[in-house]
Parts: C-alpha cells; structure tokens; sequence
C-alpha cells in the first residue's frame, strides 16, 4: 500500500500533482517485475472537515477518472497500481475520527496479497528499486536482484568453503538464508575444520600437514588410505553444507539465469580446487622411503612425506646392545629388511654394488665376512631403473586455452634388470597433466598417454563452454551510471552531472560440455530454453540506448528506456549570442546534450520544436509538422534546417515516443504565450502561463476568428483561452494627427496588402495616407473586444495648413465604421504643425476623464517647422490635468524631415519627468518616434502592447 498525503489547497490541480507519476508509466513495466506494482494507492487529503468529506472525494475521483480516460490503458493507476485506488478524506487534528481512521488504513493494508515471503527479501527489492532509479536502468528488477544475490554469495564463497562461515572477525558468523536469517545447519562436525583454497604451494602443504596430523600424528607412517577418507568425509560434509547455503538463498531466482550459471561454475571451480589440496601425492619421499604428504601434482620437484625420515623402530640386534638402553633402527624410514641401528656393525656394512640406482638403502646387510663372490646387497625390495620419466616436454592446453609444455618430474621405478620399453614413474597409471578444460586432473588411466600427438587431457566430467554466444542480437542489456563526477564544460557555466549509459553483453554460453568432449554438439547460445531470447540491435541515434524489444520484433517501432543525449548538441534560435536556459541552466550553440535524457528533456522543455536537417532539395518546405528555418543555424549553420513537430521528431528516430499520451497532446500545441503580466509568477503564487491553443506551426489566425471563444487573437495570429491583455491595462484617449498634405499623396508607402480592408482603402488612397489608414484600421482591430464595450476612446484629427476633427471622443464604434468615415479624405494643401497640436489640446482637454490617459499619435511626413512652445502647453497642460502625455511621432517622409517630429516626443518625454505617479496607471506608456509605420503592429509600438510572448526555440539534435 502506498500512501500518498495532500493537502486540500493542492487537490484542485491534481492532474499537475500525478504528471511524474503518469510520466513513470512509459518507463517502469508491471510485466517485466510481477512481484512490484501491486499496490493500493491511497490519497489521503488531510484536515478535512465532516460536511466536505464526500464532495472532496467526489472531486478527487472525477479528476482521476479524467486522467484514467486521457491516458487510457497507459494511466500509472492501471499500471502502477494495479488499478487499485481509494481517497480518504482524513479529519482535523485533535479530534476523535483522526486517530480511530488508523485502524481503517491498518484492515486496508492487511487486505492487500502478500507478494515478499520475508522482510529480508522486501528490504533487498526495495534497496535494489531504489538503486535502480537512482541509475536510471528500467530493466527488469528480477535481473538485478539475481546479480545482487550471486554477488554476495561469491564474494562470500571462498570463505565459506574454507572455514564453513560467512565472517570470522571480530567473531564467527553462520552462514545464513539471507532472506529470513536463519542460520544453515551443519550436517556433521566439521565446522572446526579450515581448508586451503591458495594456490600457493607452501600454503596447500601446510594446510595438508594440519588436516593429516590432525588426525594422525606422523600421519605418512600410518595408512593414507584411511587418510584419504578421513579428509574425504570433511570435504563432503563441506561441500553439502556449501550446496545448501547456496541452495537456501538461489530457490527463488530462475535457475537458468547467466549469474546462477557462472555462481555453479565458480562452486565446482572451488571444489576443485579444494579438493586437489588434500589429494597426498604418495610417491615415496626423497629422503626416507615414507609416501610423500604434499599436495598431489605439487610443483617441487622432491617429494616430502613431512616426518623425521627415521625408522621409529628398535634395533633386532638387542643381545648385542645394553638392554637397559633402547637402541633405535638407524636406517631411513619405510625401509625393507630388518631394523638396524648401524649397519657396519651388525652386517657387512660395505656399499651396495647396485647403490648407483634409485632404491638402494646403501649398505650390504649381508652377515659380516660373506664370500667376496657373493657380491654386496643391500636389503632394497627393488633397484629402480632412475632414468627419468619419459613423460617430457609434453606440450599441453590449460583451461584458459594458453598453450604451454609438461615434464614428469619423477624417475622410473621399473627394475633395473627387468627388459621395459618405458620409463615410468611411480604413477604409471594416472596422467599427471591438468584437464584442458578444468583444475582437475586428467583421468585417464596411462601415465604417458599424453606423449600421443593430439591425445586431450580430460577429466570425464561435465564442463562449462567458455565461448560466448554466437547468436545474432543481443545477449544483456547492462545499464551503467557513471560517476556523479562527470563535468559539462559549456560556453556559459560549467557543472557535474551523472552520466547514463547502456552496454550490449555477449553472454556465456549455457550448453555443457559432454564428458570426454573438449566441445558440445551445435551451436553457443546463453540459455538452454526453448526458445532464446535476443534484444533487438538497433539504437537510439540521440542517447545509444539500445532497443529493449526482441530481435526481428513485428512492431514498427522499437522502444527503449533511453539515457544521456551523449550523441546530440543544443541548436538555438538567433546569433552565435543566444541562449536556452532549462532547468535552470544556461547553454549555448553546440553545447553537448548529455546533461540531459532523451526521455525527460521534452518535458523539461513544456511545448517545443525540434531541428532536423532539411529533407528538401530546394529548401522550401512547410506542413502540418515541420517549417523551415530560413535563417543559419549553428550546428553545421550551411545545412539547411527544418522545425519539426514532437511527433515528427520521433517518427523519424524510429523509437516509440516515450512521452504520455498527456504530453504528446500538450506538445502537439503552439509554443507561443500571452504576454499577460496576470500570468507571471509572484513572490507567493507561482506563473500560470496562457498558452496558444492551436496546433504548432499553424497559420495566423485573424483577429476576429470566432474559435476561440471568450478568448482572444493576437496581434500576430495566435489564439488564447483567457482574457486580452489590452482588456485588463490601462484606458485611453487615443488622439489620432493624421497628415493630409499634399506629400502623402506620394506612393512611396502603400496600404497594407491582403487585409480586409485593402481594397476599400485603396479605393480612395492607394498612396502614402492610405497606408496610415491601414496601420490605423489594425491598431483599432488590435485593441478591440469582444462581446463587451471599448474601454479605449479615439478622436482623429486630420490635417494640411488647417485641422479638422472628423471623429470625437469615441468608444463605441467598430473598426470598420471608424475607417468608414475618414477613408474618403483628399490629400492637398501644406503643413501646419502649430494648428494641429492646437487642436490636439483642445481634444483632450474638452474630453478628458481620470478613467484614460491621454496619448497622441502624430503620423506625418515631417515637412513643416515647429514652434515649441506650443507643444510646451499641450503636454504641461496634461501634468496639470494629473497625467502625463504619451506622444508618439511617426515619420511616413525622407529623414531630413523628421526633426520637428523627434523634437516633439524630446519636449513629450521631458515634460513627462516631472509629472506626479498615477496611482491608476502604474506602467506609464513611454515616449517615442518612429521612422516608418510597418503593419498594423502599432498597438505594439506606441502602446507597449506586446504581441504574444515568443521563448527563445531551442533544440537538441545529432551532433
């Protein structure tokens, strides 16, 4: 069960609340861990009170059932969760129902299925989750816990099979079930018992003298037969207490599985090898005639049977001796013949005639003044032949497939006078010589069969195949987290990240070698199932992750996980300059993407555009889904660039988009905002942007387009769900100065082409005037509602050598019926600017209301003089009133002209300084001149009315 507590004043934007969670769907998959996400999910909304418990819940699981329809079978409750859902509306602190609710939570917990059969084991899948999203590795949570049981069981093997406990410092600990902590118990009593597994010889010698004096003293000079089985029966209690360690703690993983392979593989490894370190070598001892005690096919070339080498027994010549004194054999240990402490002075004593072979005890045991004929004997059962063992410079194949060569250290034991084609050693019927495939030793019964060319060494057991699988696709997908020491040096800040990344394994093969085969029938492969699965090879171009589906899957579209964009750069909008800030970091044109994943960077991004590389010849191209990008764009700025759609983006990629279906909506839309300033954050609430509702790359919309409702168009074609800003700012009389000289009957600037009303104007003014109109019809349309009254009031006022008003004081007119009544009128006559700034003032001051601030927009060719002072009263006379005059020149002449119109708005703006605040308009409307009238964007140019908030688009594309 997992609760989740929230606050009622968040509850109402519980989609928000969940969007990481629904996030997590595309990534964590219920199929691959059948033991997680079965949990009951339980929203608890504290401090509720009793009359609002089941409208909350009502209100909780309508947003729910929201969400559910939305992402559909992809929503986290279904996939997270199992479909198990419940909302508890939790009372205030300090009264009764807090506390009695508890048990209600306790029967709800109690209820769920058990699905971890200890705390043991839930603890490990919980460590192990959690280091698994620490990794960002979405693999398969079994495959992990497999690795993190067969590691610690290795890294605990070698001293279990030496001592038979898991710790020995500070003190001994049992070897356990790790999952409940029950101790193992032992079969017999050789937990006492401490085996060598060093492969260093003086180490395996040692231990070897310890286990046999334990049992015996002088251990060679007794049976070793009985030996052998007295440390055979310990190994054996070792080994099975060792499998059942193993076997307790690998029950609930696949038995199948890599990791449980090479954990078998290094337990027969160990047997081997533990094994081959009490095998006695037997071979009689280099000094004495006692079998040798050190390990079997030990490296030094004597043999020890590691005792005094002294015949213990007493001397038979006891008459001769004085019998208070006991007088020891002086001959070497295990010799033939009667006990004699000195043999020159019972027998003949002289040297032996065959003391140049091996065997010979040295001296004749002959009775003292035997016939010279005789010959001198000693009492050897044999007289070896010594030559060495023909078993030389035999090349051989260790395990690891090095070659190298083997010589029989020992020496022929054949008689000396008895015909032998061969020297033997001792081991005439063993092989000396390793398995090429294990530590064991060859069990084949002939001594020199290795001398055969091409004859292998085997030891007639089953063997692991060392060669990887051949099987096309990928064995193991192995996610890797680097070191949070990973630095991203960029153009403006530099930082360190945790880089993620994927590796491709080629597995073990899983088939065993028959016994006395050096190779199995058929191919490698990495399971011995039915049917063997492969990963799909193909991988994602931006981050390298490698696709998760299987070899030649039917699916169109593979799918993958994805990590770091190691393979990508940031591709920004603008000059060599610009920037793209996310997540609060700065970057810059071919800063590297690998801070960032190919899984969460959209979402950090909220609605965006990718860049891909122009598909067109020609470079001009545009739909639904992707615009071309006209200017040079850093990376490779000579290759022609494309806007493409989030969904176009990763069509192209040919990975499934790992986005929910939530978010594929969201990104489907325009990225541009009102640039309300409603919408911006504050020091206690954060930013709710309004954002386009209209699909990405679409088409301006006019700005009386019905669609969008109790919304607004902007200025530049763009559709939001909220109220126009112009709505909410501050209210004005707009004074319109329009020129009608004689000069603006020029052509030089024209009407706007293409609006509705282009025809009409031109009718009548297809010149310089007409173009004026143009612009004025669309900064009237701009700042016009709909459905409620024009808070704005406009008068015009046209002018020559006279000024008339031909509109006062209106607010209630439509765009077009402004148009109507001044787009009939004739250009002629000079200029005189005096008259119509006099007329200017006396518009706003015969209307002027605290409601509006007074502005004046003054659109001419400039052709006239000024005198100063009259531009002095008009806007000293507006202080006075209590506002400030917001004067806008525009200039539709020749530059030369236009120094009468920029010193009106110098007068405008220095009178403007010591006007007082205007509490009712805290953003006062600048000052300012204007070249030329460009569209119909003066709303945006003398009010401060901005077109709609444009980010700064950004990208992150194929390096």
């Amino acid at each position: 069960m997992v609760l989740f507590r929230n606050n009622f004043a968040l509850s109402r934007d519980v989609a928000n609340m969940f969007t990481s969670f629904q996030a997590s769907t595309a990534l964590l998959d219920p199929a691959e861990n059948p033991k997680l996400f079965k949990s009951l999910l339980t929203v608890i909304i504290k401090d509720v009170v009793e009359g609002d418990k089941k409208e909350i819940v009502k209100e909780f699981s309508s947003k729910f059932s929201q969400i559910v329809s939305d992402e559909r079978e992809g929503n986290f409750i279904s996939v997270l969760h199992a479909s198990q859902l419940t909302v508890i509306p939790w009372p205030v602190i300090q009264s009764r129902p807090f506390y009695t609710l508890f048990s209600r939570l306790r029967n709800l917990l109690f209820k769920q299925p058990t699905t971890h059969a200890s705390a043991g084991e839930f603890l490990l899948t919980l460590k192990t989750l959690m280091a698994k999203l620490k990794a960002q590795d979405w693999g398969a949570i079994d495959q992990n816990l497999t690795k993190h049981r067969v590691a610690s069981l290795m890294s605990t093997l070698p001293r279990g099979m030496a001592t038979g406990f898991s710790e020995l410092d500070p003190e001994r600990e049992e070897l356990k079930n790790l999952d409940n902590q029950t101790i193992i118990p032992w079969g017999d009593d050789s937990r006492d018992i401490v085996f060598c597994l060093s492969k260093s010889a003086d180490d395996r010698a040692a231990s070897l003298l310890k286990l046999a004096n334990a049992w015996k003293n002088d251990a060679a000079r007794h049976d070793l037969d009985e030996l052998a089985q007295h440390i055979d029966k310990l190994v054996s209690a070792r080994l099975c207490h060792i499998r059942e360690w193993i076997q307790v703690n690998t029950a609930r993983f696949p038995t199948d599985s890599a990791e449980i392979r090479s954990l078998k593989s290094a337990f027969q490894d160990s047997e081997e090898l533990l094994r081959a370190g009490v095998q006695a070598c037997r071979v009689d001892c280099s000094t004495c005639r006692l079998p040798c005690l050190l390990p079997r096919a030990h490296e030094s070339p004597d043999h020890n049977c590691q005792t005094s080498h002294q015949c213990l027994a007493t001397c038979e010549y006891l008459d001769e001796h004085d019998q208070e004194e006991e007088t020891l054999c002086g001959l070497p240990a295990g010799h033939a013949g009667r006990h004699l402490c000195d043999p020159t002075a019972h027998s003949c004593g002289e040297p032996c005639a065959l003391s140049s072979h091996r065997g010979c005890q040295i001296n004749c045991m002959k009775v003292p003044g035997h016939p010279a004929d005789e010959g001198h004997l000693c009492s050897a059962r044999n007289h070896q032949c010594g030559k060495k063992c023909d078993l030389q410079n035999v090349p051989v194949i260790n395990s690891d497939g090095s070659k190298a060569s083997f010589s029989c250290p020992n020496y022929c034991v054949a008689a000396f006078d008895e015909e032998h084609g061969a020297h033997v050693c001792a081991e005439r019927l063993a092989c000396p010589i390793k398995c090429q495939l294990c530590s064991r030793l060859c069990t084949m019964g002939d001594h020199l069969h290795g001398m055969v060319d091409d004859e292998p060494h085997l030891c007639r057991l089953e063997h692991a195949c060392s060669h990887e699988c051949e099987s096309q696709g990928i064995c193991e997908i192995r996610t890797e987290p680097r070191s949070v020491e990973t630095t991203f040096t960029g153009v403006h800040e530099n930082f360190q990240f945790t880089k993620y990344t994927q590796i491709a394994n080629r597995l073990r093969c899983a088939i065993t070698i028959p016994p006395g085969e050096l190779k199995h029938p058929g191919a490698h492969t990495h399971s011995t199932a039915a049917i063997v699965f492969h990963f799909c090879e193909t991988k994602c171009e931006n981050c390298g992750y490698i696709c998760h589906l299987p070899l030649n899957h039917p699916q169109r579209e593979h799918e993958t996980k994805h990590g770091s964009m190691q393979n990508t750069a940031w591709a920004v909008e603008g000059n060599a300059d610009a920037v793209v800030e996310v997540q609060g970091r700065k970057y810059a044109a071919r800063d590297s993407g690998t801070p960032h994943i190919c899984s969460s960077v959209c979402s950090q991004l909220g609605r965006h555009a990718h860049i891909d590389y122009c598909r067109t010849q020609t470079g001009v191209c545009k739909g639904d889904e992707f615009m071309h990008i006209r200017e040079r764009m850093l990376p490779n700025p000579d290759r022609p660039k494309d806007w493409i759609s989030h969904k176009l983006f990763w069509a192209r990629i040919g990975f499934k988009d790992p986005y929910s279906i939530g978010e594929q909506a969201e990104f489907a839309k325009c990225d541009v905002q009102c640039p309300g300033k409603e919408h911006e954050g504050t020091a206690t609430a954060p930013a709710r942007p309004s954002e386009c509702i209209l699909p990405i790359f679409h088409p301006p919309q006019p700005l009386d387009w019905t669609g969008v409702g109790n919304g607004y168009v902007s200025a530049d074609g763009h559709a939001f769900n909220c109220v126009n800003p112009n709505n909410l700012r501050q209210a004005f009389h707009v004074i319109f100065a329009l020129d009608r000289s004689g000069s603006m009957w020029e052509a030089d600037r024209m009407p706007l082409p293409n609006t509705p009303s282009t025809s009409l104007i031109a009718r009548y003014n297809n010149n310089r005037f007409g173009a004026v109109l143009s612009a004025l019809h669309g900064f009237w349309i701009s700042r016009s509602t709909t459905g409620s009254a024009r808070r704005d009031a406009y008068s015009v006022i046209v002018f020559n050598a006279s000024a008339e008003t031909v509109i006062s004081n209106d607010f209630t007119s439509t765009p077009d019926q402004l148009l109507r009544r001044i787009v009939d009128t004739d250009t002629d006559g000079g200029t005189n600017f005096d008259v119509v700034l006099r007329t200017a003032q006396n518009a706003m001051e015969n209307y002027w209301t605290n409601d509006r601030a007074p502005v004046i927009i003054f659109l001419s060719d400039g052709e006239c003089n000024l005198t100063e002072t009259v531009m002095y009263d008009l806007c000293n006379r507006a202080v006075a009133r209590g506002k400030a005059l917001s004067f806008h020149a525009v200039s539709f002449g020749e530059l030369v002209w236009s120094q009468s119109l920029r010193r009106m708005v110098e007068i405008a703006e220095e009178v403007a300084k010591t006007a007082p605040k205007d509490p009712l308009a805290p953003y006062l409307v600048p000052c300012g001149y204007t070249d030329a009238m460009d569209t119909i964007k003066l709303a945006e140019t003398f009010l401060n009315i901005a077109d709609s908030l444009r980010r700064p688009k950004a990208s992150l594309m194929r390096a």
